[in-house]
């Protein structure tokens, strides 16, 4: 889905991002993916991402979105931080967050990061959710957390979030243990907190 970039929704009262038309999701803005029997909201070419929306990596055999320069994130597409042996991703100024590529919010006063329109989530930062009076941020296919905008677990009957495998945490879709007899989540090394992963500061 395309947001219109500084654009606000043309309906009357509405604050939300425009998708298309001048028009946010809730207001008729966007379009929806042409592939039948498909309900996800199309990116480009009247298609979902899944189903070949957007530009696609051009390294062979790679089917994941572009980044930049025609290439994803793992064939280069995002610019590494220029700080001496770091290896994480750029955010600005060709830094990463922690060696001071972070944006602050623009709003006078405020401390935290922007997350659009040099803006904190706080001061307006961040696209909306397209349901009707809900201004909490999008998580995806432009709707918050509450309204549908996390996948939902593919367990008959359950409407937990998924984690992994299309499965929440409660039906298989997390990693559990290797320790025998052990469901636990994991922690780290395929091991839980109560077989040995979890480390103590221990006075001597």
């Amino acid at each position: 889905m395309l947001f219109v970039a500084g654009v606000q929704c043309s309906h009357a009262g509405c604050s939300k991002n425009a998708l298309s038309k001048r028009l946010c999701h809730a207001h008729g803005g966007g379009s929806q993916c042409s592939q039948p029997g498909c309900s996800k909201y199309a990116v480009s070419k009247g298609l979902c991402i899944r189903h070949g929306g957007g530009n696609h990596c051009s390294q062979p055999g790679c089917s994941k979105l572009v980044k930049s320069k025609g290439l994803c994130s793992a064939h280069g597409g995002l610019e590494r931080c220029s700080h001496a042996g770091c290896s994480k991703y750029a955010i600005s100024k060709s830094l990463c967050r922690t060696h001071g590529g972070n944006i602050q919010c623009s709003h006078p006063g405020c401390c935290s990061y922007a997350r659009s329109k040099g803006l904190c989530s706080e001061h307006g930062g961040g696209n909306r959710c397209s349901q009707p009076g809900c201004q909490k941020l999008a998580k995806r296919m432009g709707l918050c957390y509450a309204h549908g905008g996390v996948k939902r677990c593919s367990h008959p009957g359950c409407s937990k979030p998924s984690r992994t495998k299309g499965l929440c945490c409660t039906h298989g879709g997390d990693n559990r243990y290797s320790h025998p007899g052990c469901s636990k989540l994991v922690v780290s090394n395929h091991l839980s907190a109560t077989h040995g992963e979890v480390s103590l500061n221990a006075t001597e």
